[in-house]
């Protein structure tokens, strides 16, 4: 009995830390993204100065969980032609973005 204890102990313990909330990351401009992400939740408004793209996502099988995230490349009341540069940035196979809105870009998604 002793000893199945202990392993239940052990399971529990790495049940607990694989199932642990990742750090939200608050999006900045040319932000690369390399591996699934939980942004924090909240409005930003960012211009998209340097490389295209204020968040730049690179790599295979990553999730960008962006549920909450309003990410403006204007402020709202800008007129269209007056829009820059490009909201996300994405470069690879099988990469998923949930939720998110990213309004006032020339171009949202690339």
């Amino acid at each position: 009995m002793r000893h199945f204890i202990g392993h239940w102990r052990i399971g529990v313990f790495l049940v607990l830390v694989m199932t642990g909330h990742a750090e939200e990351i608050v999006p900045t401009n040319d932000l690369m993204i390399t591996k699934t992400v939980k942004l924090k939740p909240g409005v930003y408004v960012v211009e998209d100065t340097g490389q295209p793209g204020i968040l730049r996502m690179e790599g295979e099988g990553i999730t960008v969980d962006a549920t909450g995230v309003t990410l403006r490349g204007a402020e709202l009341g800008t007129p269209a032609d007056k829009m820059k540069g490009v909201g996300v940035w994405v470069k690879g196979k099988n990469i998923t973005i949930k939720g998110g809105y990213f309004p006032g870009f020339h171009i949202g998604i690339n």
